[in-house]
């Protein structure tokens, strides 16, 4: 018995023109929190990211409010400018 070969999907190409997607509140602190660390721990993304994680998990609720209204904030840059893009794409080359 013998089987067809898998067909790869492509991926779909972004436009580098489109806005940046926004971040979320988790990313955002990691961002912050990431020059922070030891050298030891950064020398390994899995290292990193396993304090990275602990780290959030043990965050204050008032804490994590800061991170998750800075991700609020990008999230309607966000909005506005696929709104701005989309307009952009609609009008007629000049």
């Amino acid at each position: 018995m013998t089987t067809a070969p898998l067909k790869r999907m492509k991926a779909k190409k972004r436009d580098p023109h489109a806005p940046k997607k926004p971040k979320s509140p988790y990313l955002l602190f990691t961002m912050a929190k990431r020059p922070n660390l030891p050298p030891d721990v950064l020398a390994s993304v899995s290292a990193s990211a396993k304090v990275l994680g602990e780290l959030w998990k043990g965050l204050p609720q008032s804490e994590k409010a800061v991170y998750e209204e800075a991700a609020l904030q990008d999230r309607e840059r966000y909005r506005r400018a696929m709104k701005e893009y989309e307009q952009l794409k609609k009008a007629p080359p000049a």
